[in-house]
């Protein structure tokens, strides 16, 4: 009775974990057959349609096996899978990055300033390489650390090169974010959603977006909406599965997306960038939040 089941599935993929191009536009998949359509499935769909780099779906800081179908984890309409199993984390590291290189232009001719900066900046990155495992480093990416005491300890344990976080700085912004994102996100449908808002609307983005979409908050039970109006919902914050195109036509530069951002097309290639043992190199667009890291040199 329920095989046939019309729901729309949202992924929030590695961009939108990043304030400065987040916005409540997220990727989506239509199902049709809520028994017979797979996470496998899912997830191809994503990256044919949106070039996204999606290793798992996590749905409850749970990675969702590809051979299960929708009906076997229960998804309803409207629910959100994340492409991390730590997207509060991931955002927050992104937040960061984008304060500290702000401190970085604000002080060009401060050499203090840009040595400290620098250094935090690759840092961070270090971080979120390892959080999302963006080089491949390891099986999968971590298991979810939900508190920032786990995450640090997890950075200890790991001894990557890098992978620290100052206690004074990094490591109390994100104790202060998590408090608040308990006080104030955490009922809200989408609370990752709202914490995103919020960071964006306080880094000044002019296209800082409103809350939109009503859907179920992962764990949770999802509230009674109409059909009509989950769709309505999702009609104000979802965009159709489009390819770039030139002229009607895919442009080779876009054969290859920047592997840190994943927004763009490819424009450089360090192999120096972001090493790990013998697996070395980094496709990167030209877009002020990855140039930064071109030819910056091993972590420090």
């Amino acid at each position: 009775m329920n095989r046939l089941r019309n729901i729309r599935i949202f992924v929030r993929n590695k961009q939108k974990y990043n304030p400065a191009s987040f916005s409540t536009d997220l990727q989506y998949v239509d199902i049709t057959d809520f028994a017979g359509t797979t996470i496998g499935y899912i997830k191809e769909e994503c990256k044919r349609n949106n070039a996204a780099k999606i290793d798992d779906l996590y749905y409850d800081n749970t990675p969702l096996a590809d051979d299960r179908s929708v009906a076997h984890y229960n998804l309803t309409d409207g629910t959100i899978l994340e492409t991390t199993s730590n997207p509060f984390w991931v955002a927050c590291i992104n937040i960061k990055m984008v304060e500290v290189e702000r401190q970085r232009e604000a002080h060009p001719h401060d050499i203090g300033v840009q040595k400290w900066t620098h250094k935090s900046y690759i840092r961070k990155r270090t971080i979120l390489s390892v959080l999302l495992n963006s080089k491949n480093e390891f099986p999968r990416q971590p298991q979810h650390l939900p508190t920032v005491e786990s995450l640090v300890d997890y950075l200890k344990t790991l001894g990557k090169k890098g992978a620290v976080m100052n206690p004074l700085y990094t490591q109390r912004d994100l104790q202060q974010m998590y408090t608040e994102h308990q006080q104030l996100d955490i009922h809200h449908v989408d609370p990752l959603g709202s914490f995103l808002i919020r960071q964006a609307a306080r880094l000044g983005y002019s296209n800082s977006p409103k809350p939109g979409v009503a859907v179920p908050r992962q764990g949770a039970a999802r509230p009674g909406a109409t059909r009509q109006g989950a769709r309505k919902s999702a009609a104000q914050t979802s965009t159709p599965r489009t390819r770039k195109t030139s002229g009607g036509r895919k442009t080779a530069k876009q054969d290859l997306m920047c592997e840190d951002c994943e927004a763009m097309a490819a424009e450089l290639y360090c192999p120096d960038c972001q090493g790990v043992g013998e697996r070395a190199g980094v496709c990167l667009c030209l877009t002020d939040s990855c140039i930064p890291i071109m030819a910056s040199g091993p972590d420090v």
